[in-house]
């Protein structure tokens, strides 16, 4: 399976953790939430619904990167390069590691500021400003063509 996040600027922590709901079993720590003083405030865990069970399995995954991978995103590729459940490909991602809160302040200008991070549960990582290193470093736009040649010359009789 490749996934393309590519161009997938961020999104819902809570859509990422539904989907890593596909690749873990229930209850599977996936990741924290620290304060600003490092102090962990929620536990989030792999959720239990009707998913593909067939994708917690050594089942193959790669995901495609690029420095527009942000966010919500990034907590995605991490958990699973973390916990070797992907290869990740591509570029390093954007490095936006914090939830963020929005206020808004008048009818034109809006405040966001940075509430929280996340923290990978596998290896205690946030990404904030480095970004997600991918495991094999290729331009993005080359990302798609490399993975798909080395599935094929894996899946190639010897």
């Amino acid at each position: 399976m490749i996934i393309d996040l590519r161009d997938t600027v961020g999104g819902s922590p809570l859509l990422a953790q539904f989907i890593l709901g596909y690749f873990f079993p229930p209850n599977t720590p996936l990741w924290e939430v620290v304060d600003h003083e490092n102090k962990r405030i929620n536990a989030v865990i792999a959720m239990e619904h009707a998913g593909h069970k067939k994708f917690q399995a050594d089942y193959p995954v790669w995901l495609l990167t690029s420095r527009n991978s942000a966010s919500a995103t990034e907590i995605f590729i991490g958990v699973m390069q973390a916990n070797k459940k992907a290869i990740v490909v591509g570029s390093t991602t954007a490095g936006a590691g914090f939830y963020v809160g929005v206020r808004q302040i008048t009818p034109e200008l809006v405040f966001r500021i940075s509430l929280s991070k996340p923290v990978i549960s596998a290896n205690q990582m946030n990404w904030e400003k480095t970004g997600i290193k991918p495991d094999i470093e290729v331009p993005a736009m080359d990302a798609m063509s490399y993975a798909i040649k080395a599935i094929s010359e894996t899946l190639r009789p010897r």
